[in-house]
């Protein structure tokens, strides 16, 4: 079963499910999920909704964050769209009903309608094949620009400078101008395309901003009022996975990062996800897709546009997208070969050892490798192919880190596939000489039992380069224990350690493991309400103000329109016995006569009051 829908139907009561399955003939929460995600059925409940059921439903799609509309944001949209509150409270009853929107309350019962995210994809699948027309220019595009690994490499090369120089915080905690400047210079990513995003225009550059917002989502970060660094345990366990896995938990995170943080962005990351792989898409035919939802031209509708175009550079930049252009002039757009979009696994390749000191080495090459190359070695740039090199500083940097000379010389022999070159490997051995540091480190003890006489061990001191104390102890360096352990487990014997965990790691084991979902925080709302039985927003307003065309006073007037102002109600009038439907925007006074500024198809018109022969508030 779907995650959010699941979340949301195993929250209902059985009477609601039964109210939601009658309408698709289901019994139970696993007929009724099916027949919700099935797409003939739903593209005809689409067909069947009015234009206010349309425009609510969209908003999810495009105006809330992730799905999620707290109610209060609900009706600010809805006197922006010029809907009265009781229209689009019936609107989300219907829509609820129909199985598409359900109702909850946070922590501080607040009510949030939420549209699972399952719901979304099938909205965004329904829109893009209606909207999208077979595009036959695709032999007639020009790539603009190289394809790039972006978001991956920069967030690597982040978080491992952080690892091998965690930075110092300022005393009120914030983070000091010339590391975050020092470290944009090295990302060398174009700010331009994070204009129009929450991290433009802030003290710090905003591609090292979104990077640490995007490490503290993903658990990567740890700060403690004093320095910045990265989480050990945490980025032990991301480094181990492969690149493929690395990328596509990247792709997710950084799409939930972005759809919170700017409202309606998700839709574009949902169309995207629509588009057959390496074939382009117009930017034309996007921008149809959603002129669904700004009908109207002008400010919403550049609105709209920019911020595909942010989504455009945004995603071209981290590597998703790539961007081209007809002979035309037309823009273009196609999935790049990334992870999520590409899953073959990558072939392996080695890395170049240059006599001068440079590495070549390979955009894919493995995480867990590449982190003890960074102790190695310093970045220089580079994206699907990287270069680094050896320097004074990068290998005492490597030797304070414990990386003893032949370590480092096996290190590279095992990345080459090859031995190191005699001039480098000289090179290395002629710095070590110069060291002044002197090594320690953690050694495994191992109190043996007495049933296991010293004759067996003594065979594999040199091989473990372990000690055997006179009173049984083993003392082994920690990258042997894995071997010791099997031996130890292979001789019969069980190896338990003794090891206290503590609160802190426990709580960063489970912030690896998974993210805690928002919805189990909230409590579900369960009534159904019916859209004919919500209150119309005219209910608590004098009947004679709506129930016709009359005549007022100036002052009754002033009062009517103020309500209807108020409650987010539209206005029938006549004037110079033409009649026409305004929404009311505001009445003032203006030298001595009072004028009303109302909408009318999209633009603002001014009418003086004493021109208005007849009124109506309607509710529509």
């Amino acid at each position: 079963m779907a995650q959010e829908l699941s979340h949301c139907l195993n929250q209902l009561s059985d009477s609601a499910v039964a109210q939601i399955g009658s309408q698709y003939g289901c019994q139970t929460r696993n007929e009724l999920c099916r027949a919700l995600l099935q797409v003939s059925h739903f593209t005809q409940a689409w067909e069947q909704l009015d234009q206010v059921e349309r425009q609510v439903f969209l908003s999810f799609l495009f105006a809330a964050r992730a799905g999620a509309v707290p109610e209060r944001e609900g009706e600010v949209w809805a006197r922006e769209r010029r809907l009265s509150h009781s229209a689009w409270q019936r609107a989300v009853a219907g829509l609820r009903r129909r199985g598409w929107i359900y109702a909850f309350r946070d922590k501080h019962r607040q009510r949030i309608y939420m549209c699972p995210l399952e719901i979304r994809q099938l909205l965004s699948r329904v829109l893009f094949k209606k909207d999208v027309e077979t595009w036959h220019g695709q032999g007639d595009v020009s790539v603009e620009g190289e394809p790039s690994y972006g978001l991956g490499q920069a967030l690597f090369h982040l978080l491992a400078r952080l690892e091998q120089e965690p930075w110092r915080l300022t005393r009120t905690g914030g983070i000091h101008k010339t590391d975050a400047q020092k470290m944009d210079v090295e990302l060398g990513l174009a700010s331009e395309a994070l204009r129009h995003t929450p991290w433009w225009g802030t003290e710090m550059p905003p591609w090292v901003a979104f990077l640490l917002d995007l490490g503290r989502q993903l658990g990567l970060i740890a700060e403690d009022g004093q320095t910045l660094t990265v989480d050990a345990s945490c980025w032990r366990q991301w480094t181990d996975q492969d690149w493929e896995k690395w990328m596509n938990g990247l792709y997710w995170a950084a799409r939930e990062l972005l759809s919170r943080r700017i409202p309606g962005l998700e839709a574009d990351f949902l169309l995207m996800e629509e588009v057959e792989p390496r074939q382009w898409l117009p930017l034309s035919q996007w921008k149809a897709i959603k002129r669904c939802w700004y009908r109207e031209k002008g400010r919403k509708a550049r609105e709209c546009e920019e911020r595909l175009d942010v989504f455009v550079a945004v995603m071209a930049a981290a590597g998703w997208l790539e961007t081209g252009l007809t002979k035309s002039g037309e823009r273009c757009v196609r999935l790049t070969e990334l992870p999520p979009w590409q899953q073959a696994p990558l072939p392996e390749m080695p890395i170049y050892i240059q006599p001068d000191m440079e590495l070549i080495v390979p955009g894919h090459f493995p995480l867990s490798q590449r982190r003890q190359l960074e102790q190695l070695a310093d970045f220089m740039g580079g994206e699907q192919v990287l270069f680094y090199l050896i320097t004074e500083d990068s290998l005492h940097r490597a030797r304070r880190r414990g990386m003893t000379t032949e370590q480092q010389l096996d290190f590279l022999t095992a990345w080459s596939g090859q031995p190191v070159p005699e001039g480098v490997a000289r090179k290395i051995r002629d710095e070590a000489k110069r060291s002044s540091l002197v090594f320690c480190e953690v050694l495994v003890q191992y109190a043996l039992p007495l049933s296991l006489p010293h004759e067996r061990i003594t065979p594999h001191l040199s091989a473990w380069q372990a000690v055997l104390m006179e009173d049984g102890r083993l003392l082994v360096p920690q990258t042997k224990k894995e071997v010791v352990d099997r031996w130890l487990t292979e001789a019969g014997l069980e190896v338990v350690e003794r090891k206290r965990e503590s609160r802190e790691a426990a709580e960063n084991a489970a912030r690896v493991t998974g993210g805690h979902d928002r919805m189990h925080d909230w409590q579900m709302e369960e009534d159904l309400p019916d859209p004919d039985a919500v209150s119309h927003g005219l209910e608590h307003l004098p009947k004679l103000w709506w129930s016709g065309m009359r005549a007022y006073r100036l002052p009754m007037k002033r009062e009517l329109l103020q309500h209807g102002i108020h409650s987010g109600l539209r206005v029938k009038v006549e004037c110079g016995g033409e009649r026409q439907v305004l929404y009311p925007l505001r009445v003032e006074e203006r030298s001595g006569d009072w004028w009303l500024s109302a909408e009318r198809s999209g633009r603002e018109v001014q009418l003086p009051l004493a021109r208005l022969e007849k009124l109506q508030l309607i509710d529509e």
